[in-house]
């Protein structure tokens, strides 16, 4: 089997691998000890091109075992989503659904189950009820769950984030 030949990675996510890249394994202990195993929320906030979803990707697999890490990514999120808090929940709630499948973990549907509901209901769906049923989702969880949000800057300036 040949080896990759390593290269600088100047778009997208480096993987160790592939591209040349600084050892962040320090970092990702520290954001753990210090952030995830105490159940804190934490932003990494820095210009483009500094390796923030590179960073959160290297943590979500380092947390895999210990935790359910639900990876959402706000740049699926369209502006019309953004429109009022009943778009914005649904939207939301298929994004969450979609990531919590993709961890392909036993009893995800634990997880899912209120959400899938949720979405499929024809009433208004207010933040305040999407919140009601991930707190029953993550109630009834066998692990404790960590939600990574990435690109929430492409929310941009909108009605949803400056209400909440």
């Amino acid at each position: 089997m040949e080896k990759v030949k390593r290269y600088f990675n100047t778009e997208g996510i480096c993987r160790p691998g592939y591209h040349y890249m600084v050892n962040i394994d320090n970092r990702l202990k520290q954001i753990k000890e210090s952030f995830v195993d105490r159940g804190k929320y934490f932003v990494i906030n820095r210009g483009r091109q500094y390796g923030k979803t590179t960073m959160l990707q290297l943590l979500a697999d380092d947390l895999k075992d210990e935790y359910i890490v639900v990876f959402m990514d706000f740049q699926e999120i369209s502006s019309a989503d953004f429109r009022n808090e009943e778009a914005f929940s649904k939207v939301f709630a298929k994004i969450y659904v979609r990531a919590c499948r993709e961890q392909q973990t036993d009893g995800v549907e634990m997880l899912t189950e209120p959400l899938c509901h949720f979405i499929e209901e024809e009433k208004c769906a207010a933040l305040q009820e999407l919140f009601v049923k991930l707190s029953k989702g993550c109630g009834d969880s066998w692990k404790k769950i960590v939600l990574i949000i990435d690109e929430i800057d492409s929310a941009g300036n909108n009605q949803v984030k400056i209400l909440n």
